[in-house]
């Protein structure tokens, strides 16, 4: 980078991050204003309340306006604050929700330098022939439709010039945000503001490499290989680089549109019902899901087939996490509150001063109370009433979603928005039955766990083998190698240890998609290694040889 560039970059940078403060600044005015003032000069409680709605309205509304204004990493951003309801008011997320990441395209010229810098030769050589007008534009792209060589029709992804310099300077603005809460607030910390930033962060990162998306989409297109009523473009690896991505053009109609489907003879029930089995598929089985399923990234085919499009923002999901999805699963179908409360202390749902008690008694109390009778056979507005009092009383105990998980959250929500927008009336609550029932499976689950433990086993240091291996000698530090029954005994009596921690790491996995027995078994064994060990480390009786 010359001269010239370093200096436009440091003026675009300290530009962005004096806008994004003064944002922050401004937001920050309007909310100590109204709690300090507003709120200490008005006695009636109800009108307190009114206050602190609006309060959060505007400030999301401020926010909103903005990152339409400006675009880049505020879009991003707000896309994720909108997700994450156990953090910010519904008011404030609400106001967010409707943050599309759409702006104006670049000229084609622009678009079609970066074609040419990363191939390297005319864009004539490449592609027989490229649409200028874009179908789509966002922040950090947008996407022309054009032909191969082959003829085969294709839609292009393109990065925007220059977005990585964009992005950034808006991290460091939003970094400086960041640490003058986190110094100076003490909901910062606990709300794990750190952790969000940098969750939108790393997104970003790999968004900027379209080679991630490409790898992303072949692995969905695989996932949904054996569903023909899923589909997902094909990539094109030889004319896809970092900064442009190829894939196969895709007609289709709107999700969103419900009556050009009813027109075009296709049920907007069956698109609801395939909509909520790729999700279930996406969690359960394969715990990789689409984080960004908004309206924009889906067509409908006739048939009706599902196109999902645009694998940029993804997640991840461990074993453990899936094993907890599916005891929740389990739990809800059990009407087993126990099995809930696990799961939501497994992904880390509870923050550590949470009530646990009274959460589990608002379980106990809707399963009693509320879903006589199987949960799914409920009315969905009965459904509904159930999930906003469960919300409010779940929220009141310090409910949160740790930032690795609200990108689920995010993507599970706006997958359920569009369900309902496509089939109002519908039976939605049966959909969600049929995808669970299919795609909850314990035992591969249990096997999955089981994998997983000992794939961490299998990694523990050389060192604590090393170790070990002294203690057996009877070597430990300073003992000069002395093979006596007191060294024996501790050298063999170490072995017990290990297996009872291994089988108690088991017993958990097992326990963790409710397999008691399985569990109960490897307690057991766990239990009675403690015991022969705790006896075999006695000091020897003193007619011992």
């Amino acid at each position: 980078m010359d001269a010239s560039a370093r200096v436009s970059e440091r003026k675009l940078s300290r530009r962005r991050g004096a806008r994004i403060m003064g944002l922050f600044y401004r937001m920050l005015a309007v909310y100590i204003y109204t709690e300090r003032v507003r709120l200490r000069l008005s006695g009636d409680p109800e009108q307190k309340s009114r206050i602190r709605q609006a309060m959060w309205t505007r400030l999301g509304v401020m926010y909103r306006d903005n990152a339409t204004t400006m675009g880049g990493l505020l879009i991003k951003v707000g896309q994720l604050l909108s997700a994450r309801g156990d953090i910010f008011p519904t008011e404030f997320t609400k106001s967010l929700s409707g943050l599309q990441d759409t702006v104006p395209g670049v000229p084609y010229e622009a678009i079609r330098g970066v074609v040419e810098g990363e191939f390297g030769r005319p864009i004539a050589e490449v592609y027989a022939s490229f649409d200028p007008e874009p179908l789509a534009a966002a922040s950090l792209g947008q996407v022309h439709k054009a032909v191969l060589p082959d003829g085969r029709p294709v839609a292009v992804k393109v990065l925007r010039p220059g977005v990585d310099t964009l992005i950034r300077a808006d991290i460091e603005g939003f970094r400086q945000v960041v640490r003058f809460l986190l110094r100076w607030t003490r909901w910062a910390g606990d709300l794990d503001l750190a952790g969000v930033f940098y969750e939108s962060y790393h997104i970003l990162l790999r968004e900027l490499d379209l080679r991630d998306e490409a790898r992303h989409t072949k692995r969905f297109r695989a996932m949904f290989a054996d569903q023909p009523d899923i589909q997902i473009p094909e990539v094109y690896d030889d004319f896809t680089r970092q900064r442009v991505l190829t894939l196969s053009f895709m007609e289709g109609m709107k999700v969103s549109n419900r009556d050009e489907l009813i027109a075009a003879g296709i049920n907007p029930s069956e698109v609801a019902r395939l909509l909520v089995t790729a999700l279930a598929r996406e969690i359960l089985t394969e715990g990789f899901f689409h984080a960004d399923p908004h309206p924009g990234n889906l067509l409908v085919q006739p048939g009706p087939v599902l196109v999902l499009l645009d694998f940029g923002m993804v997640g991840q999901l461990t074993p453990r996490h899936r094993a907890a999805f599916t005891r929740i699963g389990l739990g809800i179908l059990q009407h087993d509150p126990d099995q809930i409360m696990q799961a939501l202390d497994d992904l880390e749902m509870l923050r550590p001063k949470a009530d646990r008690h009274a959460v589990r008694r608002a379980l106990a109390w809707m399963f009693e109370k509320q879903l006589q009778g199987n949960l799914f056979e409920l009315p969905p507005e009965a459904f509904l009433e159930v999930a906003r009092e469960l919300r409010q009383i779940f929220y009141s105990q310090a409910f949160q979603f740790p930032a690795d998980i609200a990108f689920l959250g995010r993507g599970a929500g706006t997958t359920l928005g569009v369900c309902r927008t496509l089939d109002p009336d519908g039976d939605f609550i049966g959909h969600v039955e049929g995808a669970v029932r299919t795609y909850l499976n314990p035992a591969r689950e249990a096997r999955a766990s089981m994998a997983e433990l000992a794939g961490d086993i299998a990694r523990l240091p050389a060192r604590l083998d090393r170790v070990l291996t002294v203690i057996e000698k009877g070597g430990a530090p300073g003992s000069g190698g002395a093979d006596t029954p007191r060294t024996r005994r501790w050298g063999t009596g170490w072995k017990l240890p290990a297996l009872a921690a291994v089988m108690f790491l088991g017993g958990n996995q097992w326990a963790a998609v409710g397999r008691g027995s399985m569990a109960y078994a490897c307690w057991a064994i766990a239990l009675l290694s403690v015991l022969v060990w705790g006896l075999r480390c006695l000091p020897p009786s003193p007619d011992e040889p």
